[in-house]
């Protein structure tokens, strides 16, 4: 009996040690690989009373100070590597947002508002639109030098924007900003909650006026996640480098990553391909007019109409293929170009722009595997708003 109990125990240690080895040699090998690194968000994330004020606590940002290479792909050399810095209130630029409430009015203050698109996980600080906008000494005609950064997250929708904007209007006080928004073609219909898997921050409520907020804080699920995150190579790279990231939306993984399991997600009988398109883009036609509305509302007496500048995407496939442009998924892009223009604010349509110069320099604009912006599509939209900032 003692013999057995002595040799089961050997078997385990046994077993215990070779895992211990497998273990350490994957997170030998996934750091030889190059595993992302892992910036998570701040937490926790409460906005108590949005409808009265909103401050850092409603803006969806990473740790602050935080920093790491972020990849993406199995082997290197990745298509995409850009080592990330976060700011003093989490956010990836090179420029501290104190430092523009602290600058004096004779610095053209420039804040970049947005989701993923202009977040740039996937380039440099310093090679984002933003980020190259502060490697302009003086704008033409302005000659101010330049002061920029960003608030943005990826999967903000417009709702979020605006309050990203309230914020930042709040804190600066200054007559001189210029706020520049990127707007995708997600952005309208997506600030309903009904569109969103996983509920984060500021969305429109279904009423005409008055917002929700979904708080982001931590429980024992976060934590471990956290954890395993931030101390295993091997984690980040099945989780962030390999395909094997979609399996997050599969039973049991979904549930420790808090994901939504898609075999649980339930389907009504008229939620047909047809008319899910048509709500949507009825929705989006809303989240334009609510957006626009409180936009026009909460800048009066407060922020010129002329400093506030829209940035409207394309469908770049489109450009790079030669296809014809289909009317169903630009029926909110254009809506938004034309609504916006009529309460006067500045847009830029990205789609003339992007065909130009892709005729002229057959250059992608974003990452072969990868619909976001590469350090070309950064710097011509950083010449864009040079542009536009500079005209008359």
């Amino acid at each position: 009996m003692n013999i057995n109990i002595k040799n089961g125990f050997k078997n385990i240690l046994a077993a215990f040690a070779g895992l211990s080895v497998s273990f350490l040699g994957l997170e030998g090998i996934t750091r030889i690989l190059h595993a992302s690194a892992s910036l998570p968000l701040q937490l926790p994330l409460n906005c108590e009373n949005i409808e009265q004020s909103v401050n850092l606590s409603c803006v969806l940002r990473r740790i602050p100070y935080r920093s790491g290479l972020l990849t993406k792909g199995t082997m290197p050399p990745h298509e995409i590597s850009a080592f990330k810095a976060s700011n003093d209130i989490g956010m990836f630029s090179n420029v501290d947002f104190s430092d523009l409430s602290n600058s004096a009015d004779n610095v053209l203050k420039i804040i970049s508002i947005g989701d993923s698109y202009v977040e740039a996980v996937h380039v440099p600080n310093e090679k984002s639109f933003h980020g190259l906008l502060n490697q302009k000494k003086y704008v033409e005609r302005i000659n101010k030098p330049v002061l920029s950064t960003l608030l943005a997250s990826g999967g903000n929708a417009a709702a979020q924007y605006f309050t990203d904007f309230r914020f930042a209007v709040s804190s600066l006080q200054s007559d001189n900003t210029i706020f520049v928004f990127y707007i995708a073609g997600n952005d309208f219909y997506e600030s309903y909650p009904e569109y969103k898997d996983i509920k984060i921050g500021t969305y429109f409520k279904r009423s005409k006026s008055g917002f929700d907020f979904y708080p982001y804080t931590s429980n024992f699920k976060i934590a471990l996640r956290r954890f395993v995150l931030r101390n295993s190579s091997t984690a980040r790279y099945l989780a962030y480098n390999m395909p094997i990231a979609s399996m997050a939306l599969k039973y049991p993984f979904c549930l420790f990553l808090g994901s939504t399991c898609t075999e649980n997600t339930i389907t009504t009988p008229s939620d047909t391909l047809e008319d899910y398109n048509k709500n949507k883009v009825s929705d989006a036609k809303k989240g334009v007019d609510r957006f626009l509305g409180e936009m026009v509302s909460f800048s009066k007496n407060r922020v010129k109409k002329t400093n506030i500048i829209f940035l409207v995407d394309s469908i770049r496939d489109y450009i790079y293929h030669d296809h014809q442009y289909k009317e169903s998924p630009y029926s909110q892009r254009n809506y938004f170009i034309k609504q916006a223009k009529k309460f006067g604010f500045r847009v830029l349509d990205m789609k003339p722009v992007f065909e130009k110069d892709y005729a002229l320099n057959s250059v992608y604009f974003n990452f072969r595997h990868d619909g976001h912006f590469n350090e070309y599509g950064h710097s011509i939209l950083a010449e864009e708003i040079t542009r536009l900032i500079s005209d008359p």
